[in-house]
């Protein structure tokens, strides 16, 4: 299964979760975990030919994230992920390691407004 492999420490996201509480002067993991957040993300390095998009909606369903998928012409992958703060964390958290044959070298992250995608989806349109 491409979940097998590398797991996002649930442990660091409540620390960060309880870090980003106390900065704004919220109730400690009351809200975080509930405010929607949508980025656009874009994935370089060895990501294409490696089930990157695959695992990637995988793990994206299991955490209940919204969103899509897809490989770009240049050899990265682009996906946008909606969803609670925490998951969406998590769910970024997952793309800096990719499954395991991947080489992720960098993750960009830009803040985007939410589309209400329904389910998570593997983009399959730049496919050749």
């Amino acid at each position: 299964s491409p979940l097998v492999g590398h797991r996002v420490d649930r442990h660091d996201l409540e620390s960060a979760d309880r870090r980003t509480c106390a900065a704004t002067g919220l109730p400690p993991g009351s809200t975080l975990s509930a405010m929607l957040r949508a980025v656009e993300i874009r994935i370089t390095g060895k990501v294409q030919g490696v089930f990157f998009r695959a695992s990637c909606a995988e793990y994206a369903r299991h955490l209940g994230v919204r969103g899509w998928v897809r490989n770009e012409p240049d050899g990265s992958v682009r996906a946008h992920i909606e969803g609670g703060w925490t998951s969406v964390e998590e769910m970024l958290a997952w793309c800096r390691l990719g499954p395991r044959r991947a080489e992720v070298t960098d993750v960009e992250v830009t803040k985007v407004p939410p589309i209400e995608a329904d389910g998570f989806v593997v983009d399959r349109s730049t496919d050749h």
